[in-house]
């Protein structure tokens, strides 16, 4: 299929596949958007196509220290804003992700939402694969286990995402430090 002209909804926003020139049927669940402000386009998901109440908030540690897009966030979510963590360990550790995991299952959230990239995405991931699959604790480490049965984080070389197919009734929607960062500076 060749690629589609996706036109903007009333408020600008272009929400469109990640792969538009992939046949529908064998598209992953992904989709991009943009003409929006990520702020705005995220409460607009979260009430809509999400239909979320509590979203918990995963967050890289240098946007709140230099930029406003963690507050913008927050109080554009208002009420639904459940909660936020701040700060993922590089390869995404799994005893960063049982803390995180353990939060979340606390404060009853139904939306994990990742600002930043690389690691507290890929960390978000298994999180909502934990929640998914009734991974408690205790197992939630044995994911990925070396040689000696000891735990260890991820190898940087194959993201978290390599280890299970992406459930589909958590959701997950990540918006990429870069992104919000330049959407912040344009705003």
């Amino acid at each position: 299929m060749a690629s589609e002209y996706f036109k903007p909804d009333s408020d600008g926003e272009v929400i469109r596949p990640s792969y538009p020139d992939l046949e529908p049927a064998q598209r992953p669940h992904t989709m991009i958007s943009h003409g929006l402000p990520y702020e705005q386009a995220c409460k607009k998901h979260v009430d809509s196509f999400l239909n979320a109440s509590r979203v918990y908030i995963i967050a890289s540690k240098s946007l709140p220290e230099q930029t406003q897009c963690l507050a913008k966030l927050e109080a554009t979510l208002g009420e639904k804003h459940a909660a936020t963590w701040i700060g993922v360990k590089p390869h995404s550790p799994y005893d960063d992700l049982v803390e995180i995991l353990q939060d979340v299952k606390a404060k009853k959230v139904d939306c994990l939402v990742t600002l930043g990239g690389g690691s507290l995405a890929d960390g978000a991931k298994l999180i909502v694969y934990a929640l998914e699959n009734g991974v408690g604790d205790q197992a939630f480490g044995a994911f990925h286990q070396d040689d000696g049965g000891k735990r260890s984080q991820a190898p940087a070389t194959r993201p978290v995402s390599h280890w299970y197919s992406y459930p589909r009734h958590f959701l997950e929607p990540s918006i990429p430090s870069t992104l919000a960062a330049r959407t912040h500076a344009i705003t």
